[in-house]
């Protein structure tokens, strides 16, 4: 149910084959150096909690398909190469609890579908992410990290985005316009 093998000289791509372990609950593969892509095949991963791909060599773009592995909690996939969009699809991820996608090439917007989960911590920072941060995350009730800095976001920080069980909420290094929103000094 489980494979673990972090931080460890692992190189190649990973598998098609990889979404055939339909019964797997965790997979760690962190601080390795696994090239290609993500595969597909990911979205058959029905009962997959914790899914760490940080800090390999990954590179194209997220899978829609991730999206139909709605058991997942955590979603670490930062520190890559990985481009493209983010995709909306991940708004059906419900009890994930953290969303890592920093330090990878995604550009874009942020898509305010992400307002849906229920999040805890979501890192989207020292992206290429552009446009205005969607007013929608502010729906996320849960959210306690909020990483947005370093990408060329733009427009005004919306109303209401940090909750008060929000400790930590980064929105350095863009360009935002406009005043700082009086509620974050009721956090």
């Amino acid at each position: 149910t489980e494979l673990s093998l972090v931080n460890n000289q692992v190189d190649g791509t990973l598998p098609t084959s990889l979404g055939n372990l339909t019964a797997i609950n965790a997979i760690y593969l962190s601080g390795n150096k696994i090239k290609g892509t993500i595969p597909n095949s990911v979205g058959n991963l029905s009962a997959l909690a914790f899914f760490y791909l940080d800090n390999n060599e990954l590179e194209g773009t997220i899978p829609d398909e991730l999206g139909n592995v709605i058991s997942l909690q955590h979603l670490h996939l930062e520190h890559n190469k990985l481009t493209g969009v983010i995709p909306v699809s991940l708004r059906k991820l419900a009890i994930v609890v953290e969303l890592i996608l920093a330090y990878n090439q995604l550009t874009g917007s942020i898509p305010g579908e992400l307002g849906d989960l229920q999040v805890h911590r979501l890192e989207l920072n020292n992206n290429q992410l552009s446009g205005n941060i969607p007013p929608r995350l502010k729906i996320i009730r849960n959210l306690n990290i909020l990483k947005l800095n370093n990408n060329q976001l733009t427009g005004e920080i919306p109303i209401g985005l940090a909750p008060i069980i929000c400790y930590m909420i980064d929105l350095s290094s863009n360009q935002l316009t406009g005043e700082i929103p009086s509620d974050l000094s009721n956090n």
